[in-house]
């Protein structure tokens, strides 16, 4: 089931920020005969380091079911929207990205990210908290790819409650 849902969000969150991406047919090519570029991709994801390999299932049944090629480059989380904020406007940026939910609405309004057609359904697959994070003036901008819950351990005998 997980493999499941990756594989679809993956799909929407690809489909929907295409349009955030590099314009034609992929960020990076050579040449082919008559001068033009032959891309080397159609889609390009930034993945946290470390991680590529999670999402590698995921995404070869997507460029399967959806006839693309998908490149995936590991660049460290923290600093993929200062990445989109000088990428982006180069039309080098990445299609598919990761950005915190509290950095969304900051996103939006530098056009970092295009608003995304979801429906009801799919956004019902998440907690109320953790789709909120990815609305923006009541548009959808994102979607969840991992929730947290942040716990406060304290020490009882340091701290007077």
């Amino acid at each position: 089931m997980k493999k499941m849902a990756g594989l679809f969000l993956l799909g929407v969150a690809a489909l929907g920020l295409a349009g955030c991406g590099p314009k034609g047919n992929g960020s990076s090519g050579e040449a082919n005969t008559d001068g033009k570029k032959k891309a080397k991709y159609d889609l390009l994801v930034w993945e946290d380091q470390a991680k590529a390999a999670g999402i590698a299932d995921a995404v070869a049944q997507f460029e399967k079911d959806n006839n693309v090629k998908v490149k995936v480059t590991e660049k460290a989380y923290a600093g993929q929207i200062e990445d989109m904020r000088l990428d982006g406007p180069a039309g080098t940026g990445a299609d598919v990205f990761t950005i915190p939910g509290d950095q969304v609405g900051t996103a939006v309004t530098e056009g970092l990210i295009a608003k995304l057609d979801v429906d009801k359904a799919t956004q019902d697959i998440y907690t109320p908290a953790a789709i909120e994070s990815q609305i923006v003036d009541g548009k959808v901008y994102g979607l969840p790819k991992a929730v947290e819950t942040q716990i406060l351990y304290y020490n009882k005998a340091l701290c007077q409650l």
